[in-house]
């Protein structure tokens, strides 16, 4: 193993080193100097001869290019686990995505357009843009936001702590409240009325902390205040403010110093169950990364998309607001209906249990619990949450056992994909069953799903490490195309203009959304949002085939 990894870093340097003498190349060979030399001399017989000698190059640069993108997607994961590595692997890492960054950034140049006769003439000759008219690199890593108004930690001064006996008194929580209220519209974050809902709702924790001063309890005189609030999926805020203690250890009304708040958002562009009526897929059942995604043109720009939605997610992105609107009415959608709304889940479940041939004792299980959640009401949140833990769990997994998939084409004797396959099924159970606990719904979507997960992963990763794909089952033919429903629904939700989130306008979407799911899980005429799910699962598995037998000539 230790010598497949050394080998895949070495893949690694060596392709980011290439694009890094590429990038180089292009900065120096940049048309403002190109300029310098036609003034020199005759204009006209300088733009020929730069344009044959950059025709020349071409056909020795291309391929490795290529070769070398292609390598710097195929060791992704590598990257991203380098950036936590040790500060000679974090400073690789570094580098390494500055480079790609610079690689990006001459891809949008060459894209503009210029705007005189003359300036698009020497484009042509010069060749002011990248050597291979090729795509932005982009890698499947999600987009981060930090933002804090401490030099300190959120937690640094909850170093060691005690909750304390008495609650704080409405003034202090009030304050507190008003405080936090002010912070989030000064900074813009969220709007009024999102602000005051999370506020009020979110619970505040009151618990004894160390002197800032001192560094010791300093009699117990004070204590902090604390809330998290979560707007949207993968974004949170958590707030603090010390205040004085009395006598007999009750918060009073009187804040020592300015609140302290982080926020954080991690958006990958992918939906999540809250977003989706509470039910949804996990992004690990997507391909994630095809090296030459304009092979696959539906493919690419549903991924390409996805990306840029990601960042549009953040705090302050284009689709932020819109996206924390459209939570807010689903979970307010599910409070008016919610045996509507947990029907179609259990519809769904017993679909996939059924599509995938689960024995009658899963399906009894599964029809008792969902008549169970009819009976206790759980909220949106708890409703989506267990779908979200399973995703997260699998994710996590599959992070894991990508070093077992890695070391594949490294191994002398190739084991048959079908020992692969079980080799990746029981990582799965073992990485992923204890994250899940004992939930009857969690337990059983996990046993069902596992063969069709790992199987998917393989036909992804089949072309990074030259086996051949699986050849997928109608059953997961089917279940593919309700992971792709799943994206193309999150998009049009968030992007159509058409969308006004009205109330009556989001259950219709609701409806829709639900009926496409299971005509696709039963092989039914789908929505013309449903034929393109079908129509991307067809030029998925072509791609992927085509691959394999590339690499096999």
């Amino acid at each position: 193993m230790a010598n497949c990894k050394n080998r895949e870093l070495s893949d690694l340097k060596e392709a980011i080193s290439l694009l890094k003498s590429f990038v180089n190349e292009q900065q120096v060979n940049s048309l403002p100097q190109k300029k310098l030399i036609l003034l020199k001399n005759n204009p006209l017989v300088q733009l020929v001869k730069l344009h044959l000698t950059k025709q020349n190059r071409v056909e020795a640069t291309s391929k490795p290019l290529t070769h070398a993108i292609e390598q710097i997607k195929r060791h992704h994961r590598l990257l991203e686990r380098l950036t936590c590595g040790s500060e000679e692997e974090a400073g690789f890492a570094i580098k390494a995505k500055e480079a790609i960054e610079g690689y990006n950034r001459l891809i949008s140049q060459s894209s503009s357009q210029p705007n005189t006769l003359t300036a698009r003439i020497r484009r042509f000759l010069l060749g002011d843009e990248p050597k291979i008219k090729g795509k932005k690199i982009f890698l499947p890593t999600p987009a981060k936001l930090s933002l804090t108004n401490s030099s300190q930690p959120h937690s640094s001064i909850l170093d060691t702590f005690e909750q304390l006996p008495h609650p704080p008194k409405s003034a202090a929580v009030d304050l507190f409240r008003m405080k936090i209220i002010r912070e989030i519209e000064d900074r813009g974050l969220l709007s009024i009325g999102q602000t005051l809902r999370e506020v009020r709702s979110a619970p505040i924790d009151a618990v004894a902390v160390r002197s800032v001063k001192s560094g010791d309890l300093a009699g117990g005189s004070i204590a902090s205040l604390r809330q998290t609030c979560i707007p949207l999926p993968g974004e949170k805020f958590h707030f603090s403010a010390l205040f004085e203690r009395g006598a007999n250890s009750e918060i009073r009304g009187v804040p020592i110093g300015d609140i302290t708040y982080h926020l954080t958002s991690q958006q990958t562009g992918f939906p999540d169950p809250a977003l989706i009526c509470g039910f949804g897929f996990c992004e690990e059942l997507m391909p994630r990364l095809p090296l030459r995604p304009e092979v696959a043109p539906s493919l690419e720009l549903l991924l390409n998309r996805k990306h840029e939605v990601a960042f549009a997610l953040l705090p302050q992105g284009a689709l932020n607001q819109k996206a924390k609107q459209l939570y807010s009415m689903q979970k307010q959608l599910f409070d008016q209906d919610r045996s509507y709304f947990i029907t179609k889940h259990r519809a769904i479940v017993e679909r996939i249990l059924r599509l995938f041939e689960a024995d009658e004792a899963d399906l009894r299980r599964i029809k008792s619990y969902f008549q169970k959640l009819l009976q206790t009401a759980p909220d949106y949140d708890e409703l989506s949450s267990l779908y979200r833990l399973l995703n997260e769990a699998t994710i996590e997994a599959v992070a894991t056992l990508e070093n077992s998939l890695l070391s594949y084409d490294a191994m002398m004797d190739k084991p048959s994909l079908a020992v692969v396959e079980e080799s990746l099924i029981n990582g799965l159970n073992e990485e992923i069953l204890p994250k899940i606990g004992d939930d009857t719904l969690l337990n059983t979507l996990q046993r069902t799903l596992v063969r069709p997960t790992a199987r998917f992963i393989l036909q992804s990763a089949s072309e990074k490490h030259h086996f051949p794909p699986p050849t997928l089952t109608q059953a997961e033919l089917r279940l593919q195309s309700a992971i792709f429903y799943q994206q193309i629904h999150f998009f049009q939700q968030l992007e159509d203009p058409q969308t006004t989130l009205d109330t009556a306008e989001i259950l219709t979407a609701s409806h829709s959304y639900f009926d496409t799911l299971l005509a696709l899980l039963k092989g039914e005429k789908a929505s013309t949002t449903g034929e393109l799910a079908l129509h991307l699962v067809e030029e998925v598995e072509g791609y992927y085939n085509s691959r394999y037998l590339e690499s096999a000539v």
